[in-house]
């Protein structure tokens, strides 16, 4: 297991961010609404997001340093600030809560630095009939055509679910240009010009942008946790007890899921996967889980050894 003293797995500040909104609704009395707290999740999730990125963009004003990545050799790697470049779509605002948030600001609230929501917002109570009472954010599929010019704007490049580097969306995106390539021969056969018109803008886009280059450098951080000083934690101003809280599986606050398995089996290699699910994720979904499993074999292979999901604890 790898890990890098005086930093936190950016799974374990997101489900800091989490709680601390979570708490903010409940101590405001908030807990009444047309939306169950189960439907609320996704709004939270997607705020917690925005949250994150404010705190790690407060850590660079004060201490001047960058989110990293925890190589496979348990060294830091500072991380571009365009991996966690957070998308403007599909993640967009709508209905109470942009209203409220504009209403917010025109009284005097200072959220200029924000993008959507962050530790500001965190303080005030304009965001909470929103949460409470309508799906916040729209999701759904991005455009390829504002992908191919500025990828940060709509691809995320990590893994919120599990704090690591994840280049899958990204990817996808450069087969699909490369698919445009071979495809363009055939069109100008056919006569379809139009067709290619908007191929060649597309795959001119793409050249012209960051994406190949930040395809070729992520290629061997793909997996990888991200980290960042556990000191900038305390922005969320939760207790330590409150940050206990905000996960049933304490090995998670300091590892991403698929290290926190890594973790745990190497102090206790007999465990079976559903020792390991029922230590660490008792709450999570079995699909959730497996995902989280699939990950760390990647990166140890020995867990899939026969005998493994067998062998008694």
């Amino acid at each position: 297991m790898i890990t890098f003293e005086g930093h936190s797995s950016l799974y374990r500040f997101h489900l800091d961010s989490e709680f601390a909104i979570r708490k903010r609704l409940v101590e405001n009395d908030n807990a009444k609404g047309e939306l169950s707290w189960a439907d609320r999740r996704e709004s939270i999730n997607i705020a917690a997001r925005y949250l994150v990125r404010d705190i790690f963009r407060r850590g660079l004003e004060k201490d001047k340093k960058f989110p990293s990545i925890l190589t496979k050799g348990g060294q830091l790697y500072e991380a571009s600030p365009l991996l966690l470049s957070f998308p403007e779509s599909p993640n967009i605002p709508n209905g109470l809560f942009n209203k409220a948030r504009s209403a917010a600001i025109e009284k005097g609230a200072n959220l200029s630095h924000e993008r959507v929501f962050g530790l500001s917002s965190l303080a005030l109570d304009y965001w909470h009939s929103a949460f409470q009472n309508e799906r916040v954010f729209n999701t759904g599929p991005y455009a390829v055509q504002a992908a191919a010019a500025a990828f940060p704007r709509v691809i995320s490049l990590v893994d919120w679910r599990t704090g690591t580097v994840s280049i899958k969306a990204l990817r996808a995106l450069n087969d699909a240009i490369n698919a445009m390539r071979s495809a363009k021969e055939l069109l100008s056969m056919c006569g379809n010009f139009l067709a290619l018109e908007e191929m060649d803008y597309l795959i001119n886009e793409f050249d012209k942008s960051d994406n190949l280059p930040m395809l070729e450098m992520l290629e061997n951080y793909d997996g990888c946790t991200v980290v960042a000083p556990t000191e900038w934690l305390s922005l969320l101003e939760l207790s330590d007890k409150e940050s206990a809280e905000a996960s049933s599986a304490s090995m998670l606050y300091d590892f991403s899921p698929k290290d926190a398995i890594i973790a745990l089996l190497s102090k206790d290699p007999t465990l079976t996967k559903p020792r390991v699910k029922l230590k660490l994720f008792p709450e999570v979904s079995d699909r959730r889980f497996n995902m989280f499993w699939t990950q760390a074999s990647e990166s140890k292979p020995e867990i899939m050894k026969p005998g493994r999901r067998s062998t008694k604890s």
